[in-house]
């Protein structure tokens, strides 16, 4: 088993909100570094064990660098796993390995790091090139990578990638009202070959915990469901956070939820969702709000 599959907390903070200007919804700015800072400390200090990031994201490998640097001395000899993501190829296979062996060791220099947990392809078409495969496999061998895989929106693309040697963590959407993959079986095809599946988008870029009414006309038909979300979590006594939470935690198969903050009490407020016991017929009754929304609402790509 992989350090990474046995230190896995259930909640991984996702680092795009701190690199880059990020939703389309709800579009947000990345927090100073002061912020970023404190963000990052609350996550280690409240037993978040794993740290998501990318090229693509801005500055976000650097602010996690600069935190690991900060904490060198630290007493606490435990370090944070880091996932992190290589650009899509760009160019023709011959040049993949290259380009795999480049992408890995920038994110390496920027981090501060000589090994990196889970390195994943951000372009999950790439995870069928033999030239990128082939890097992948060699980093490794060279215990540069603990494991790899890829980042992925469909149940065909993690279909694809489980057909690959050595795969062994994958990323997609996954939340109260996008069950799609677990409804295709493919969550658990992922734990029964010991693929490490990590859900992100678990807030819908933050549709779920804004206001009904603030939503664009092109996502009118999900004011309903988000206000019906809201009701049931009112009535239950707990927030939205905590159900969208407690219903991708309890997937079977699931590995880790991926959360994006922009600022700590943010941060202080999901982690204390999460934590929070919503019983099961509020879960089910939440899940049932989403089941008959077309695809592309559920998907950001399409916004």
């Amino acid at each position: 088993m992989s350090r990474l599959a046995e230190q896995l907390s259930p909640i991984t903070l996702g680092s795009v909100q701190l690199g880059m200007p990020y939703g389309r919804v709800r579009p947000s700015q990345p927090p100073d570094m002061g912020e970023t800072g404190r963000i990052l400390r609350l996550a280690w200090a409240g037993d978040v064990s794993c740290f998501d990031t990318a090229r693509a994201y801005g500055g976000a490998e650097a602010a996690i660098g600069a935190w690991l640097a900060d904490r060198s001395g630290s007493d606490d000899a435990a370090a944070p796993l880091i996932v992190s993501k290589l650009r899509r190829l760009d160019g023709d296979d011959d040049a993949a390995e290259a380009f795999v062996h480049s992408q890995f060791e920038s994110s390496c220099r920027v981090l501060g790091v000589e090994r990196i947990d889970g390195y994943l392809v951000h372009a999950a078409a790439d995870i069928t090139k033999p030239g990128v495969v082939r890097g992948l496999r060699d980093l490794v061998e060279a215990g540069r990578i603990g494991v790899f895989g890829v980042s992925a929106y469909t149940g065909e693309e993690v279909e694809r990638a489980l057909e690959v040697p050595g795969v062994g963590i994958v990323q997609a959407p996954c939340s109260v009202f996008d069950r799609r993959l677990v409804r295709a079986g493919v969550i658990e095809r992922c734990a029964a070959q010991g693929v490490v599946f990590f859900a992100r988008s678990v807030f819908l870029q933050g549709v779920l915990l804004g206001e009904p009414e603030a939503l664009p006309p092109s996502l009118s038909v999900l004011r309903k469901p988000v206000l019906a979300l809201a009701s049931l979590a009112a009535e239950a006594g707990v927030s939205v956070a905590a159900v969208a939470l407690a219903s991708v935690l309890a997937e079977r198969g699931l590995g880790s939820a991926v959360i994006g903050v922009t600022s700590a009490p943010e941060l202080s407020e999901n982690l204390a969702a999460a934590r929070l016991e919503v019983p099961g017929e509020v879960i089910a009754a939440a899940r049932a709000l989403g089941e008959e929304l077309p695809p592309e609402l559920l998907d950001p790509r399409c916004w």
